[in-house]
């Protein structure tokens, strides 16, 4: 018995089926959406991200849902046997406006009690993705804000990376190795003290301990686009079977999953608006509260938040070192993210392989030749082959940043 082409259906009541169409069309909760209307195939009877097969002349199978997803969150319009579907996102936009609005009208109940307001907004600097194992009919989740149906970072996420900053910056601080394995042991055993349990809080089992920083949600300043990013299993037989050793001749088997661009809808850097309220009880602590703060910023800067940070996901931005000027366009084959300003950059010249490198803190950028160097640099750089120091604009390509400008210290 011959079947017809695999369809794609809704797993919801007719009435609803008939009501969304198919595809949404206007102003919609897209996280809804999201969550709950996709489609499924009749083939497998799961909801897939990718299917190798002839689209047909609409080019879209309403199986694919990764791809119409983004194109509709994007604000794309999407044609499918003569109707047109987009999501109109003008009522989002201001509700996320009066949802800003209502984040600051209660930090401003919280001063009048006392609390210290601390309020960061800062750029993306690598793809964000949030509440990747989150249940979902694909397998692969993803965290909209409930009642706006917009991307969001939980505050108990970003009090959980502050957190683990926080501690490995009070572990750097021991000068001996038994000192640092005994505070790190403590940590396992959920035996904070000091700071750290002034500041977070602990609970367990016997007792419970209130922490004096009250961690808000934080979303996007502005509507951000969407984007496929991809994760590959590249030894199935032997990471998912049990059946061979991971050898070159297995077939890789790439997962799609959504991320959050680092871009928003006008083309510039997205930035996400963080919010943290600081006890009365903190405020004659300026060493407690600057730890603090210094455990916010490795936490954005250096740990990353959301999945997949171990390749470099969720990274931001040091916020004043952003230049202000347009977002170039990025080019076919490369990531192109807005340009970062090094103050009093560590440059020193290889001249093996022609590479200049500029360091600061953990980070480094390079570049090829010499085109880009001063010539006040000159003698020193290249002749005497020691480092100076300099101000050093860059800008990440790939997974690499790259020098762009250099120019003597001001």
């Amino acid at each position: 018995m011959k079947h017809g082409t695999p369809q794609a259906l809704r797993p919801v009541c007719r009435e609803v089926n008939n009501a969304i169409g198919q595809i949404p069309n206007g102003a919609f909760n897209f996280g809804l959406y999201f969550q709950k209307w996709f489609h499924v195939s009749t083939e497998t009877w799961k909801c897939a991200t990718d299917y190798k097969k002839s689209r047909g002349s609409t080019g879209l199978d309403l199986r694919d849902n990764m791809e119409i997803s983004i194109k509709l969150f994007n604000e794309k319009k999407i044609t499918l046997s003569g109707k047109t579907g987009q999501w109109n996102c003008r009522e989002t936009l201001v509700a996320l406006k009066h949802r800003h609005e209502a984040l600051e009208e209660c930090v401003r109940a919280f001063e009048k009690l006392g609390y210290k307001y601390i309020k960061r907004e800062v750029p993306l600097k690598t793809p964000l993705v949030i509440g990747l194992g989150n249940e979902h009919p694909t397998e692969k989740g993803f965290r909209f804000d409930w009642s706006l149906g917009i991307p969001v970072i939980p505050a108990s996420s970003i009090k959980g990376v502050v957190r683990l900053a926080f501690l490995v910056n009070q572990l750097n601080k021991f000068d001996s190795l038994e000192q640092a394995r005994c505070f790190w042991n403590n940590v396992k055993k959920r035996k904070l003290q000091g700071d750290a349990l002034c500041l977070f809080g602990l609970a367990d089992e016997k007792e419970a301990w209130r922490g004096k920083v009250i961690f808000l949600d934080a979303y996007p300043a502005t509507l951000p686009k969407l984007k496929p990013e991809i994760m590959n299993c590249h030894y199935p037989d032997y990471l998912t079977k049990g059946q061979r050793g991971p050898t070159e001749d297995q077939s890789p088997n790439p997962q799609k999953f959504w991320a959050v661009d680092t871009i928003n809808r006008e083309d510039k850097p997205l930035k996400f608006v963080f919010r943290l309220l600081l006890h009365k009880d903190l405020t004659g602590r300026q060493e407690c509260r600057d730890s603090l703060e210094e455990a916010l910023k490795a936490a954005l800067e250096e740990h990353g938040l959301g999945a997949k940070t171990a390749i470099g996901h969720g990274r931001f931005f040091r916020e004043a070192q952003i230049s202000p000027g347009p977002r170039p366009e990025p080019s076919v084959d490369e990531t192109h993210i807005p340009r970062e300003v090094w103050e009093k950059a560590h440059l020193t010249w290889s001249p093996g392989n022609q590479v200049l490198t500029a360091s600061i803190g953990r980070e480094k950028a390079t570049c090829k030749g010499k085109e880009l160097v001063p010539e006040v640099f000159h003698k020193k750089l290249f002749d005497r082959r020691k480092p100076v120091t300099a101000r050093v604009q860059v800008e990440l390509y790939g997974n690499n940043l790259q020098i762009v400008k250099i120019e003597p210290e001001s």
